[in-house]
């Protein structure tokens, strides 16, 4: 087998492989009776849950009516049961409006403010899925889209990263906009939407890495202050059962401090240090 070919063979078996993730995460979540779950989660992100908040951790499922917060520089990825992925940029409010999915999917959610995307999978059953903001609405099926609103503004942008999406402002009926891959329109209250524009690649690609969670495994770099003030920077895995021993983790400027003592009762102790920081990046 050729370089060539066999580059493509491995491309191949990495997309089977993806899908077959994908759908096996979609049955977990169909079969427990959410409309979905998170996936991974970056920086501060909260869920209102019937009037209450509840902490957004990777696992958590994802339930009609659930109104999703990021903070500055979180960002939050769910995988919903019919396998539409959703990602959701730094301080945005996303709400699950309606979701029903048995095997027919219709949903609606709605962006009150900040970026998200969507990649909702094709499907032979005509999905009704909807994407709402203060301005806007746009139906998709089987699309990859980016939805923006700015308060200050108050003009929302859809961009068409594959597929075709249709986007109207009910505010303002009569004309509707067909967006096709690259493309994009923005809404202003009581306006139609303007004509599509050609997006240029790079601002895409810049756009979903702005809403998209890391995917890098944490890097653990651990600093150990020795009395006297001398420091010593050691990147090594933290020892089993450090990170999560003791209680005596705090986070301090997007680290953990790891209280000393869980090193020092370890038998025996393998130093005596002051503090130790393990920063995930």
């Amino acid at each position: 087998m050729t370089g060539l070919k066999a580059r493509g063979f491995s491309i191949c078996l990495a997309a089977i492989f993806t899908a077959i993730v994908v759908l096996m995460w979609s049955a977990q979540v169909n079969a427990a009776g959410a409309a979905g779950k998170i996936t991974r989660v970056d920086g501060k992100v909260s869920i209102t849950r019937g009037g209450k908040p509840i902490p957004a951790e990777t696992g958590v499922a994802i339930l009609e009516g659930d109104s999703i917060r990021t903070e500055v520089k979180a960002k939050v990825k769910m995988l919903m049961a019919d396998g539409t992925i959703l990602d959701i940029g730094p301080s945005s409010k996303f709400n699950i409006t309606e979701y029903y999915y048995n095997p027919t999917t219709r949903a609606n959610y709605s962006l009150v403010y900040g970026r998200g995307r969507a990649k909702v999978p094709r499907s032979r059953k005509r999905p009704n899925v909807r994407f709402t903001t203060p301005t806007a609405v746009a139906g998709v099926r089987g699309t990859d889209i980016i939805f923006e609103y700015d308060e200050a503004t108050g003009l929302t942008r859809i961009i068409t990263v594959t597929g075709t999406v249709m986007v109207v402002n009910p505010s303002a009926p009569g004309q509707e906009t067909i967006l096709t891959a690259g493309m994009s329109t923005t809404v202003g209250a009581g306006l139609i939407p303007t004509p599509p524009v050609q997006m240029p690649e790079l601002e895409i690609q810049n756009l979903i890495r702005g809403v998209q969670p890391s995917t890098r495994s944490p890097r653990r770099v651990i600093t150990i202050v020795v009395p006297g003030g001398n420091t010593q920077d050691v990147n090594q895995v933290v020892p089993p059962g450090i990170a999560a021993g003791g209680g005596g983790l705090t986070t301090r400027g997007g680290g953990l401090i790891v209280n000393p003592q869980d090193l020092i009762d370890q038998e025996p102790p393998p130093f005596t240090p002051v503090i130790i920081n393990i920063w995930l990046n």
